[in-house]
């Protein structure tokens, strides 16, 4: 059996990877959260314990420096002793509310899940607490997903940095059943 693992940046993320996951919409795999563009890794850190077939690893974009790039090319060359080959970047375009409004193809996430607020705050602690995606995710629309990586691409300025585009997969050819 292949062993994958997908790592994502906070609650959000993995709630709805473990919906994912339960739904048999991806290949099944472990879920880990970390912040890959924010924190580096270091050879004590859990997600360095097993060894992997596969590695997904979820980026947002909202908030993207050089020193961001730095880290995240830290953090691939140090998970490469977990999963020398495949390492693979999923790019959320700016971030998962974002992601999730252009696989939804809506305006407004609140109205979607019907929230009485409408603010930021309230649409991620519903994200990360309370959501339920079986309702509106779909397979016909979670193709979308993690399929604009251009704005990352766009930005990766020096020679080290062009090696994170050979690692830029799409969602849906990549770790998505068929």
């Amino acid at each position: 059996m292949t062993k994958i693992l997908y790592i994502g940046e906070g609650e959000i993320e993995k709630r709805f990877f473990d919906f994912l996951n339960q739904n048999d919409f991806i290949q099944t795999g472990l879920f880990r959260r970390f912040n890959l563009m924010q924190e580096k890794l270091s050879g004590s850190n859990d997600l360095l314990k097993k060894i992997m077939d596969k590695v997904y690893c979820v980026l947002d974009t909202d908030c993207i420096e050089t020193t961001n790039f730095d880290t995240l090319l830290h953090n691939v060359k140090m998970l490469r002793s977990i999963c020398p080959r495949n390492i693979f970047l999923l790019i959320q375009n700016k971030n998962f509310e974002d992601e999730l409004l252009y696989v939804l193809d809506c305006k407004n996430l609140c109205d979607k899940f019907n929230l009485k607020h409408s603010t930021q705050k309230d649409l991620k602690k519903h994200l990360a607490q309370s959501v339920s995606y079986s309702r509106i995710i779909s397979k016909k629309n979670l193709v979308r997903y993690c399929r604009r990586p251009e704005d990352f691409k766009t930005k990766l300025k020096n020679p080290n940095q062009r090696s994170l585009e050979r690692k830029i997969v799409l969602f849906e050819s990549s770790c998505m059943k068929k």
